[in-house]
């Protein structure tokens, strides 16, 4: 006998049929209904303060998550899905597949200037990542399948197009009572990208073996496609120095005798081949240098065929493998006879390595007070363990964070990412929390950055996320703030007064945002390494911890 249900209940059962189990949104008309028969479901319904928040903590779903993972997002239509569209743009740019339902209360396909209306689909109007499909009360028939299909394409479509789903659902359709058909339950693979030909493994190798001066740049892409054990085994066996891009930190330890990371710049600037693994050639990398320097060999190996800056170098220059990392970089062990040797080249980075391992320990020696960024990091990377997940947002915070705060897993270092977004670090956070309950989350911002979500602290002391500690960087700025003596002499000014753009209150207590959150959350304000210790030493088991380090200014 057929079995008959609301549309909302309907969506959500489809959602759950599918293994979906977190979805990610901030309630309202019409989507509230939605929100509530997940809940019945079982799935894990968070509801942000802003949907911008939630937007972010949705697009890193997938990331942090099962390799076939998705992440979910339900939002109400016109502006909160145009706050949503930082979240969107931002899996878009980072290549996370992402699931959008938004509620709308149009109840029909075409336009009636009801309440919140928009035309969704023209903000990524002809995006060829984004796919959008609708529903209104026209649309009744396998709904289930329609849905499973849409879950399906999005799972499935790293290194294709479509990775972004907008599904749209109108109020009236959410309300009809509507024949429920189960769609099949789908284990999901990628979809099978062609690797190009076995005789391109050949010559990659012998690219290797012949560059005076090559370096592996392994990019978050390998951790997305799993690469793991298999990144490890490949600098092993060739015997060629790496760098970990910031977000590909714990895919294999810093301290391996071939990772370059403490001499980047050396190793770019000097690199004859680079073999870009799962990275692109974005802001990140030199792109001026790999677009001008004609003697530089590029050796790309990726499951995404274009890559833009790429697309405009010489092509003789430029060798790609399209297809799964670990097809490609199994293919490479396989053939390779012997271990390559560059001692020259080891030897020069090397000593650049070791260089500015001094210049950053006699930064971290100065425990002059106010703290200093590299004091506080050099404290702070003794709490970090093996299963820590760490966020970092902020300019100074998160770069030299990338620096001196280690990573041991893959997929436990979030940060600005390709997209460089600022307003991640809470969602990111949140996220991980929820994915990783048993494992410690250390969200690490500066003043200004947390600035942009810390409404949402409530929300993780909502979701009892006790395995969250907070570390502002409070240099009272943008990059670097002003003194309590500079910022009073401008409070003066009339009749408003002219602060610096980049400058914030001084000194301000955002310890004090735990005593909002009573039996939640814990507020601990540091001025020195002491205070420091004794903060991270103090982490209840059961609060957020909320820990507040002033830190120097740039006149200070």
């Amino acid at each position: 006998m057929a079995k008959h249900m609301l549309g909302s209940a309907l969506l959500a059962q489809t959602l759950h049929d599918q293994g979906v189990r977190t979805v990610y949104g901030v309630p309202g008309i019409p989507i509230t209904s939605v929100a509530e028969a997940l809940i019945a479901k079982g799935v894990n319904y968070i509801a942000f303060r802003n949907e911008q928040s939630a937007s972010y903590a949705a697009s890193v779903h997938a990331y942090i998550n099962d390799q076939f993972s998705i992440g979910v997002l339900l939002t109400t239509g016109g502006p909160g899905f145009v706050h949503s569209l930082a979240g969107i743009v931002n899996a878009r740019e980072n290549l996370w597949p992402l699931l959008v339902i938004v509620g709308t209360c149009r109840n029909s396909h075409k336009s009636t200037s009801c309440f919140q209306d928009c035309r969704h689909d023209l903000f990524l109007q002809n995006d060829q990542f984004v796919h959008f499909r609708r529903l209104c009360s026209e649309d009744t028939h396998d709904i289930s399948g329609v849905i499973a299909h849409l879950i399906q394409q999005t799972k499935s479509s790293i290194g294709h197009s479509k990775i972004i789903s907008i599904l749209e659902v109108s109020s009236k359709w959410l309300e009809m009572t509507l024949e429920y058909l189960p769609a099949e339950s789908c284990l999901f693979s990628a979809q099978e990208t062609a690797f190009n030909g076995k005789d391109m493994i050949q010559n990659a190798l012998n690219d290797i073996k012949k560059a005076q001066r090559p370096l592996i740049v392994f990019g978050k892409g390998a951790c997305l496609g799993r690469l793991d054990e298999l990144a490890l085994e490949l600098v092993e066996t060739t015997g060629v120095p790496f760098l970990l891009m910031p977000m590909a930190k714990g895919l294999i330890r810093e301290d391996h005798p071939l990772c370059m990371s403490a001499a980047r710049t050396k190793a770019l600037a000097d690199a004859t081949l680079l073999i870009l693994i799962g990275a692109r050639a974005n802001w990140m990398l030199p792109v001026d240098r790999m677009l001008t320097n004609s003697q530089l060999q590029i050796l790309r190996i990726d499951i995404q065929s274009k890559d833009a800056a790429l697309n405009k170098m010489e092509s003789d220059n430029i060798r790609s493998i399209i297809g799964d990392c670990r097809e490609v970089i199994g293919a490479l062990i396989q053939e390779m006879e012997s271990k390559f040797e560059y001692p020259e080249w080891i030897a020069t980075l090397q000593t650049a390595k070791e260089a500015n391992v001094q210049r950053v320990l006699s930064l971290s020696i100065d425990e002059s007070l106010p703290l200093g960024y590299h004091a506080v990091y050099k404290t702070l990377s003794k709490y970090i363990i093996e299963d820590t997940t760490v966020v970092a947002e902020g300019s100074n915070t998160m770069d030299i964070a990338r620096v001196m705060l280690p990573t041991y897993r893959p997929r436990y270092r979030l940060d600005a990412g390709t997209f460089a977004a600022m307003g991640i670090g809470m969602s990111y956070a949140i996220a991980a929390a929820l994915t990783r309950p048993n494992e410690p989350i250390l969200y690490v911002a500066g003043d200004s950055a947390f600035g942009f979500s810390l409404a949402e602290l409530e929300t993780a002391a909502r979701y009892g996320l006790s395995n969250l500690t907070v570390l502002v960087m409070n240099n009272s700025g943008v990059y670097s703030g002003v003194t309590k003596e500079e910022f009073a002499a401008k409070c003066r000014e009339t009749p408003i007064p002219r602060h610096k753009p980049t400058a914030l209150t001084p000194n301000t207590r955002y310890d004090k945002l735990a005593e909002m959150l009573p039996e939640m959350a814990q507020g601990f304000l540091v001025e020195t390494l002491d205070d420091l210790n004794h903060a991270l030493q103090s982490k209840s088991p059961i609060l957020i911890s909320v820990i507040n380090v002033l830190i120097r200014t740039a006149n200070q």
